[in-house]
Formats: structure tokens, sequence, C-alpha cells
């Protein structure tokens, strides 16, 4: 099958924090089609993306429908669920910083008992235990009552600030103090408290003049007054079938969660905040970012997931990657690699008991990533004959690839620093493919037949 290279070769320039940078066309066409298989394949009704390449290249795209079967487009805002609680924690850090107050404060020097049921809740558990989830503070949302009355009894209902922790935090401690983790909205509450009495200011305004004005996020905004439903939709399975639940609204269940899960966004401005948040630019010493990153002991499980001071570590294709997932009817993953440099944003609309099929979307996205940064410089040969076989080589105007065994194959050439420049499934033993708008050089071909990777070097002179 002919195919040509021109289009292909054609890059996809964008503009990122001023400075031009270029993602491949082909390598955009990837992540579209790997976001538009998804919902094909999957039960995710609609889907928004954003890569952020090593370089700066900026990818978005988006798949499926909303509500009212309304097209998810780049500029869709999802609610952010509890990558919250990143920006929660950043203010936090912010005022550690400046000497404000001291990550090992108690709640008691900041809040007062009656925001909260002081019953249930020991005043001396301090800020950096709030911030890992070694509180052992009872998640409120866990209380069996919380989904049924902000979905089903007064779902209209706009919360105070506080409320939903006061409503629905109704037993004690799930184990002492900094001796265990475990994961609890009501963490994120308190110190959403403890940020506004030490800021002098509401939740939302520090967080607009700290983080979102600054960072240009002009899609993304506090739910903590009453909110219209997002376009995005939104599709809950807790059973045997989807319920759409697009029209039902969801000011309850925003509201209630104000702190921990309270911000409206979309990828494109989370893989910008991501990023900047990881690599330390929204703080003034470099070790603040590092403390954030570090991981606390108790979190640490055998898949290599740990929590830190409110960010999630999850080891991935890619290795240790930093952010946090949400999950709030809406899905959130949002991480950035610090040892490879890229940030990937990807927001789902719906919930489904189990898991959701969100964290398909984002590894295969990751895979895509990693393929193209992988490539080493230097091309050798990998026992692949028997694979595949290319010819003419050299080669001047058009190459033969031709497959051993009728399976399953990705083709893709790449230049000599690694750089993808064509890529096509197999179409039969016989694939012709179109070089004319190649130059003279060094140039390898890659086949990725049923998960193994085979390399040949290609030579094209005209």
């Amino acid at each position: 099958m002919k195919k040509s290279l021109f289009l292909l070769l054609l890059p996809t320039v964008l503009f990122v924090g001023g400075v031009c940078a270029q993602i491949p066309v082909n390598l955009a066409d990837s992540f579209q089609i790997c976001i538009n298989n998804h919902i094909a394949n999957n039960k995710d009704k609609g889907i928004s993306a954003a890569i952020i390449m090593p370089n700066g290249g900026l990818w978005t795209g988006a798949a499926g429908v909303g509500k009212s079967s309304q097209p998810i487009t780049t500029s869709t805002q999802f609610y952010c669920a509890s990558t919250s609680k990143t920006f929660v924690a950043a203010g936090i850090l912010q005022l550690i910083e400046s000497g404000t107050i001291n990550i090992n404060d108690s709640l008691w020097k900041y809040v007062v008992s009656s925001q909260y049921p002081a019953a249930y809740i020991d005043s001396t558990i301090t800020i950096k235990q709030l911030l890992t989830h070694t509180s052992g503070i009872y998640n409120f949302t866990d209380n069996n009552t919380f989904y049924s009355s902000n979905f089903i009894t007064n779902p209209s209902k706009k919360y105070k600030h506080n409320e939903g922790l006061t409503r629905f935090l109704t037993q004690g401690p799930t184990f002492p103090k900094g001796t265990s983790f475990e994961y609890s909205n009501s963490n994120y509450t308190l110190l959403a408290l403890i940020l506004e009495k030490a800021a002098n200011s509401n939740l939302k305004d520090i967080i607009n003049t700290k983080i979102i004005q600054p960072l240009n996020m002009t899609s993304t905004f506090s739910s903590d007054s009453a909110t219209p439903n997002s376009n995005a939709g939104f599709w809950a399975n807790i059973g045997l079938f989807d319920m759409n639940l697009s029209n039902t609204s969801h000011t309850a269940l925003l509201t209630s969660m104000w702190g921990p899960a309270h911000l409206v966004s979309t990828p494109y401005d989370l893989v910008h905040y991501c990023r900047k948040l990881i690599k330390g630019q929204l703080y003034t010493n470099p070790t603040t970012i590092t403390n954030m990153t570090t991981v606390d002991p108790f979190s640490i499980d055998v898949d290599g997931y740990g929590y830190g001071l409110g960010l999630e570590r999850y080891k991935f294709a890619g290795g240790d990657l930093f952010g946090h997932t949400g999950n709030l009817g809406h899905i959130t993953y949002m991480f950035h690699s610090p040892s490879d440099d890229y940030t990937i944003v990807t927001m789902t609309n719906r919930f489904a008991v189990g898991g959701s099929d969100n964290i398909k979307a984002f590894k295969e996205l990751e895979k895509i990533v990693l393929r193209h940064l992988a490539f080493p410089l230097g091309i050798k040969n990998t026992n692949s004959e028997s694979v595949f076989t290319i010819y003419p080589n050299p080669a001047k105007d058009k190459l033969t690839v031709k497959i051993a065994k009728n399976e399953s194959s990705i083709i893709s050439i790449y230049d000599i620093v690694g750089h993808e420049l064509f890529q096509q499934q197999a179409s039969s033993i016989e694939n012709d493919i179109d070089i004319t708008n190649l130059a003279n050089g060094v140039y390898s071909v890659k086949i990725i037949q049923e998960g193994h990777t085979y390399t040949q070097k290609l030579i094209i002179n005209k």
C-alpha cells in the first residue's frame, strides 16, 4: 500500500509560553487516533486530553460526546475532582515558604472546633498529617448518605464551605494520627479552612490570585458558588447499566466537596499547571517541590504508589510520574514525568464502580509519547531479518517493507536523531511506501509486532 510522507513531514507548530515548539503531524495524528479508538472501544462517552512534550510542544484533542450529545471539544470544561487537592496543597506550601505557617502546626492553631465535628477530630493533628493523609480522620464521602443526598434527595443544595464535612463526618478516626495512611477528603476541607485563616482571605480568591491568574488559566474556576452543569455531561454506572445524570443538578455534589474537589477546568489549563507545579515554578525555594514529591512511607504500596504533600506518585510505563487523579463523576489523570519531561492530562465524563476506562486512555497516550522519545541515537539492526525485509536499500523514491508473517504490525520510519517521520498499520505482506520527500541520509525502519520491536537501517541515496 502506498502512502505519501508529504503530509506527515509537515510539523504542527504551536506557541507555548512564547516559545515556538513543534510536534510532528504524524505524532499529533497518533494521539488523536488513540483517543478516537478509546471512545470507540470503551464505555467512556467523551474524552479531552492534552500533552506537553519535552521540547514544549503542545497537543490537545477531544473525542466523543457530552451533555445532550454535544461533541466534546478541547474547550469543554470538566470537574477536576481530586486534582483540586494539589491547588490547596500548593497554597499551603506557599504560606510555609513565606513563614506564615509551619508544616508541623496543629489544626487548633487555625481552626476553631465549631468549624468541624470536634467529637471525631483530634485538634492536635498537624498540617503535614493532613497533607499526607496520615491524620486518621474518617473520609466523609465514605458516608453512605453522601451520594444519595447529593444526587437524589437535594441535588440543587448549595453547601456552605465546610458543611459537607460537618454533615457527613459521623464517626471517629480510622487509626491513630501519624501511624498509617488512608486517603480522606476530610483532610483537604480542613486544609482549606487553615489556608483561609492563615491567608486572611477566602479559598476562591487565594487560588485565583496565587495560581489561576498568574498561569493565565482562563478556563479554570471554583465551584463554591452556584455552578451550571458542565456541558461535558455526566454518566455513572453503579451496577449493571449507565445512568445519564447530565441533567441532574450537580451543585450539591460540587459545593459539598469544597477544598478536596471543587474546581472546574480543561486539560489545556491543567497540563500547563501540572508542568509548572512539578517543575517547582510555583515556589521560590527549590526544596519545596522536593518535599512535595517525597512520598510518605506509610503511603507506599506494592505497585509503587505513594502520596507526598498533596501529590500522588504513580509508577507508569515511563517510571515515576507525579500529579494527581480525580474522580467525581468526571475522571481526571494529571501527571508529569520529571525524568523525561512530558506532561499528560486526560479527562472523561463517565464514572463506574470498580474502575473507570480513563486510565486506559492515559496509558495508551503515554506509550505513544515514550515510543517517540525512546528511539536511541544511532541505528543498529536488531535480529529483524526473519521478521521483515526492506528493499531496495539504498532506496530512492519508493521503499517496500515485506512482513514475513501476515500478523498485525506497525511500520515506522525514523531519522538519525529519533524523530518519527512516518507510521502506518501494515495492510498486507508487501507494503509500498512513498519516500520521495525524504532527503539523502541514514534512517531506520521499525516494525512493532506482538509487543516486540525490530529495526533495520535504511539508506536513502537519490
